[in-house]
């Protein structure tokens, strides 16, 4: 494998793991924002459903009714890099099979 496409496949490798870190640090952002509200979250591969039903304002329970839906960018980030590094294997693997032995 020449070291032009060996550079482009730890590029890519950096720039899918920088985009999966701050998808994390968003989601987690998120659900993390709010300590004093009674909710639940839902969690599927295409999105996660953040309901906020009551919070306590002085000790009082209030209902809130908001929702909040945000697209699963992780999990798919995830299997993107997934499959780039598959390709690159298979790559890497036919380079190593057309290159021809000295003998």
């Amino acid at each position: 494998m020449p070291k032009q496409e060996f550079k482009i496949m730890i590029i890519v490798n950096i720039f899918l793991f920088l985009f999966i870190g701050l998808a994390n640090f968003g989601i987690a952002n998120e659900l993390n924002s709010y300590p004093n509200d009674l909710r639940y979250v839902r969690w599927t591969p295409f999105m996660i459903q953040d309901s906020h039903a009551y919070t306590f304002v002085n000790g009082n329970l209030v209902g809130v009714g908001g929702d909040y839906l945000m697209f699963n960018f992780p999990f798919w980030l995830f299997l993107i890099a997934i499959a780039m590094n598959v390709y690159f294997l298979f790559r890497l693997q036919r380079s190593i099979e057309t290159k021809q032995s000295p003998f």
